[in-house]
């Protein structure tokens, strides 16, 4: 083990020397491999990093090692599943938080603990065609490419003991890990494209054969006495070009696994047909095939895929009758509005995927495929019903047949009903089901009976904007939840059996907006992340957060709920903790006892300054009738420390909680004391034009809360040269700085935009070259920030960006912004591109971005650049914050 990095760790925390070295033998519950593999991953990190460990991983290292988890009796340690270990879940994160690696690798972690259950251990180059063939290395223009970074992946795992290299270059994984729960939405069933290991088994006959790799084509011999045949091929389209389809495909007649990436060639498919021996077919990202009924021929295929296959319009309805031992059957990215009925007949079937198939309108019958494992449908834009249109037809009308079913995913679909689940006469069998997700199902208005679904791990109902209901049972006998995800849904309540989900960790219910109140959420113990943004009209949670000591982020920003429930008495875990208020200020602390007490703090702040409205020194010349509240920087006499223009408006009326306007002005040091100028109107326009216009042209630092767009464009019209901007909850402002003159801007070198709901738009013009730091958040309209390179801010230095939901890119037009150091971005669902080049980045911060797949690296040297990285940094001394990016 790494001493380094322990002997940092001890430091940093203040612990004795030894302390660490001691609790990972505790924490491990007397299981040596817990201990071994984590040993060897922070050796495997000493060596790659100038610094011990990411501030990301730090922060995991102290939630595991310095949390308090259940100890398990001597007993009982035999039994104790691994999931618990708090030392194996280590390993794992720190793996899932190591920015220097691609993120393939998680699929590989994933892929090569399911393979071992299916086949044992395996030839390390047939395992890096396994992940090749799974699709975690797409797009494939290069198999010898795509082998190098399955290679790299390998080395890695085996560096840090979980995968085991044995004699004969056999590996194997360290099977201790095996229990650990995947909680990523879709699992490893939804990112493998085949699930080729559940079909070969432990059948060496049916594997990839000694594979090697030449002249950009991965072949897999098979050795017998006779000698050597080639059985597997995996080729893309780049070595493609060089082939005659017949000339290539005739000499392979012993073909039993093949594999085209992204094929160009002309027509194909009739060489294909003559290989009657192919077990496996895979054609992936052929945009140029338009008919594939020639490879009915194929009797002998256990898995077939054809996916991204934008041409192929149809499918003929008796395709599949022909191939009963298909096992696997992956349609995606195909233009096809029927699928083949044939389908219902494929009793082998344990692998359904028609993902991303846009006009699709029909399904097959599929309720009676009693050994499917998953059903992935998702992105059938056009599929309105499971069920056969025709009336009296009972076609997928109930899955409880289906009790190997391990995924079921309708998301973007329009269907507006499930399945049911159930039957009278049989007990409840679907336990086996672990993730049903409905993500945006837009027209879904009614859930059936879920309590059948005992086993489920994640329910995603997210965008399902036509669900204003869910029954009382569709919650029952749920104790293995652990995620919930009702956001963008119209329920006005949620079931009360929400109480009885005592393993739920995550409960997200994001923008509901006519969601009102929350039913008794109390004995939610094991929740870890509560979060109600955006839910305009909720001012009710019954219950408390009193009981739940492994909560670590609470959200309650744009709610009605000013009076927060009552946080934490004690935490298990040693992390930094955080809450956003409705007005989307926040507090964070290592414990929530110090949050509890600094909102105690402000509440008496609050009661020695009643009645007082402090006025700014700069502004004074306002008709008394008219006057708003414009606040100055200087604190009431019992000075709070971090306290800086306390607006009256946000006291309201409550003794302890409402009121709390910790100013977290973004930017702005609390030790800086800078003169920030605070201009609030809660009750209309009023007053703009006696403000004092001298006084407004001096004022270097302004802070606008709740004003109206024309009070907003007057009063920076009368602004010469403003040095800082904060704008809040400017509820009407659509595009921002419009009808402002750019000269106003000219000086602006801090720019920070905070709750603007119906923002879409900055006008800035050419006007920015003087800004340095530029914060965005909570504004979930704006799609993006610089439409044109014009606007491209040339001075730049710091951008954060959160909780915009629809934001897409960062800058419209491609460019260069190579001032830009810092780059901070936290919950953005749709954004997909940076596109421009930042080659000074130092520090780059991701969270919740899930189209993002990029590293700092490829931002700081090419345009387009997606980008990856799972944290949100704060660059303490080994801390994170979530909201980290408002400390400077």
């Amino acid at each position: 083990m790494d001493y380094g990095i322990l002997k940092s760790l001890e430091n940093a925390w203040r612990k004795d020397s030894g302390f660490l070295a001691r609790r990972i033998v505790e924490m491990s519950m007397s299981l040596p491999a817990a201990v071994v593999v984590l040993a060897k991953s922070l050796n495997s990190i000493a060596q790659k990093l100038p610094i011990c460990l990411s501030p990301k991983q730090g922060e995991v290292f102290k939630i595991a090692v310095l949390s308090y988890f259940p100890t398990v009796d001597a007993a009982d340690r035999k039994r104790a599943p691994s999931r618990r270990n708090p030392i194996l879940r280590l390993t794992y994160e720190l793996l899932q938080t190591d920015n220097t690696l691609k993120s393939a690798i998680l699929d590989c972690f994933w892929h090569s603990l399911s393979f071992f259950e299916h086949c044992g251990c395996i030839y390390y180059q047939e395992l890096i065609a396994h992940w090749i063939l799974e699709g975690y290395f797409d797009p494939v223009r290069s198999v010898t490419n795509a082998y190098k970074d399955g290679y790299i992946i390998l080395m890695e795992l085996l560096n840090r003991g979980i995968l085991k290299i044995q004699e004969g270059n056999m590996v194997v994984p360290e099977v201790a890990m095996k229990n650990l729960i995947d909680l990523r939405r879709r699992g490893l069933s939804g990112t493998s494209r085949i699930g080729l290991a559940k079909v070969c088994g432990s059948n060496m006959t049916k594997g990839l054969g000694n594979i090697n790799y030449v002249d950009d084509v991965i072949k897999g011999v098979r050795v017998k006495r006779k000698g050597g045949k080639i059985t597997t091929i995996l080729v893309s389209g780049n070595r493609l070009r060089q082939e005659t389809p017949e000339k290539f495909f005739e000499k392979l007649k012993d073909l039993e696994i093949l594999a085209l990436f992204v094929p160009t060639l002309d027509p194909f498919v009739p060489s294909l047909s003559k290989l009657w021996k192919l077990r496996v077919l895979v054609i992936r990202d052929c945009d140029l095939l338009k008919d594939i009924e020639e490879l009915k021929t194929l009797h002998g295929l256990h898995v077939l895929e054809i996916s991204g296959a934008s041409s192929l319009m149809e499918i003929s309805d008796g395709f599949f009758v022909a191939m009963p031992g298909l096992q696997s059957l992956h349609l995606s990215g195909l233009q096809i509005k029927y699928s083949p009925s044939s389908i219902s007949k494929l009793k082998g079937l344990h692998r359904l995927i028609i993902r991303d198939c846009p006009v699709l309108e029909d399904l097959p019958d599929i309720q009676e495929l009693v050994n499917l494992e998953v059903v992935d449908v998702s992105g059938a834009r056009g599929l309105q019903t499971n069920f056969d249109k025709a009336t009296g037809e009972n076609k997928n009308k109930n899955f409880y047949h289906l009790t190997k079913l391990q995924l079921l995913d309708f998301s973007e679909s329009q269907i507006e009903r499930l399945p049911m689940f159930q039957d009278s006469a049989v007990a409840a069998k679907l336990h086996s089901l672990t993730r049903l997700l409905l993500r945006n199902c837009s027209k879904l208005r009614k859930l059936s009976n879920l309590k059948p679904l005992s086993g489920l791990q994640i329910l995603d109902l997210s965008g399902t904007t036509s669900l204003v209901r869910m029954s009382e049972l569709c919650l029952e006998d749920k104790k293995e939840l652990i995620i919930l995800n009702l956001s963008g849904t119209n329920l006005r309540q949620l079931p009360s059996t929400i109480k009885e989900l005592s393993n739920l960790s995550e409960l997200i219910l994001r923008n509901c907006p006519n969601l009102e109140a929350l039913p008794n959420i109390r004995n939610l113990t094991n929740l870890e992340v509560f979060d109600v943004t955006g839910c305009t009209k909720l001012h009710t949670v019954e219950g408390s957060f009193v009981d739940m000591s492994y909560l670590r982020e609470v959200s309650l920003s744009r709610t009605k709920l000013k009076i927060p429930p009552k946080l934490p008495k004690k935490s298990k875990l040693c992390c930094r903790k955080s809450i956003i208020f409705a007005d989307c200020s926040f507090l964070e602390s290592e414990i929530w006892g110090q949050i509890t007490k600094a909102i105690t703090t402000q509440m008496l702040e609050n009661a020695s300054c009643s009645g007082v409205v402090v006025k700014s020194q700069e502004i004074s010349k306002m008709d008394p009738k008219e006057e708003r509240e414009i606040h100055s920087n200087e604190p009431c006499s019992s000075d709070f420390p971090g306290k800086r223009g306390i607006s009256r408006e946000c006291f309201g009326q409550d003794p302890v909680y409402v009121g709390l306007y910790y100013k977290s002005i973004p930017f702005v040091d609390a030790e800086s004391h800078l003169k920030v100028l605070e201009i609030h109107e809660s009750n209309g326009l009023g007053g703009s034009r006696d403000l004092d216009k001298e006084a407004l042209a001096n004022a270097e630092f302004v802070s606008f809360v709740d004003c109206s767009s024309p009070r907003l464009i007057y009063i920076l019209n009368e602004i010469i040269s403003a040095k800082g901007c904060w704008l809040r909850m400017c509820m009407d402002v659509k595009d921002l700085f419009s009808g402002v003159d750019e000269e106003r801007l000219g000086s602006l070198a801090t720019l920070s935009i905070t709750n603007l709901p119906l923002l879409d738009s900055i006008n800035c013009g050419g006007s920015f070259k003087t800004l340095k730091k530029l914060s965005i958040d909570c504004c979930p309209k704006i799609q993006t920030l610089f439409p044109e390179a014009s606007q491209l801010p040339s001075s730049l230095e710091v951008l954060h960006i959160k909780f915009c939901e629809k934001l897409e890119k960062v800058f419209e037009e491609e460019g260069k912004v190579s001032t830009l150091t810092t780059l901070c971005l936290h919950e953005l669902p749709a954004l997909s591109a940076v596109r421009a080049k930042l080659p000074n980045l130092k520090i780059f911060s991701k969270t919740n971005c899930p189209k993002l797949y990029a590293t700092k690296e490829n931002l700081k040297g090419s345009v387009c650049a997606t980008l990856y990285s799972n944290v949100f940094l704060k660059y303490d001394t080994l801390a994170v914050s979530s909201f980290a990016c408002y400390d400077w």
